[in-house]
């Protein structure tokens, strides 16, 4: 029983990773876009 829970739970793992991977590129676009603003003033 320990072994399925087990199991079971490591599973739950891979939508997360292929989540990660999908969301990726948008991420760094996203960070890239806000540290370049960084140094722009206000307004």
């Amino acid at each position: 029983m320990w072994n399925l829970a087990d199991t079971l739970n490591g599973l739950m793992a891979v939508p997360n990773l292929i989540g990660l991977l999908l969301l990726a590129p948008m991420v760094f676009k996203v960070t890239r876009r806000y540290f370049e603003d960084q140094g722009k003033p206000l307004g």
